[in-house]
């Protein structure tokens, strides 16, 4: 009898302990966006000092968005939609998204890249680039996630953005962005 030992290739803190197909193989292939919980604080100085928060919560194919400025609440309102993203086997990816708030149907799709962020050997975080040097859309926010659990069948991402822009002689506009959780669920 002869004992093989085993290696695992977990790399996540979810990741399955054992897995027979490579990172890159797990990741490639059509995913459905089923649950995402992002928000968004803009902190702006133009003309005067303001602070607005964003909060999209979406699970299944049901989601809210609350807009709040000043502890006050703007805008609030509920959608469905569904989001899905292909990674190729070659460093691309197509992000596809359909919302549907008060009536008003919005179809968004775009052309992106994707490559591993590495930390040694290790393949535990994501860049996902939409070319213009921002994220995807509105259920998939950001560019840089980290990669809690990879399997065949699912991933969970984490991200946190931070960007500053200040427009001459007007003020700085500072925009954090976390994505606390968002899971994806194969299609194919």
């Amino acid at each position: 009898m002869v004992l093989v030992p085993i290696f695992s290739c977990k790399k996540g803190s979810e990741d399955p302990a054992i897995s027979f197909r490579s990172r890159n193989n797990r990741l490639e292939g059509k995913w459905n966006i089923v649950e995402s919980n992002f928000i968004r604080t803009v902190i702006s100085n133009l003309p005067s000092p303001d602070t607005s928060t964003t909060t999209i919560r979406f699970n299944d194919t049901k989601g809210t968005q609350e807009i709040k400025s000043a502890g006050m609440i703007l805008n609030s309102l509920n959608f469905e939609g569904l989001a899905q993203i292909q990674f190729n086997k070659d460093g691309s990816a197509r992000y596809e998204e359909t919302c549907n708030a008060s009536g008003t149907k919005i179809q968004s799709g775009i052309d992106a890249t994707w490559s591993w962020k590495q930390s040694g050997n290790k393949k535990q975080a994501i860049f996902i680039e939409s070319g213009n040097g921002t994220g995807l859309a509105y259920l998939f926010a950001g560019s840089n996630y980290t990669i809690t659990k990879l399997s065949h069948k699912e991933i969970i991402l984490e991200s946190q953005y931070t960007s500053m822009t200040t427009i001459p002689g007007t003020g700085e506009v500072n925009t954090q962005s976390t994505v606390r959780y968002c899971k994806l669920e194969r299609v194919d």
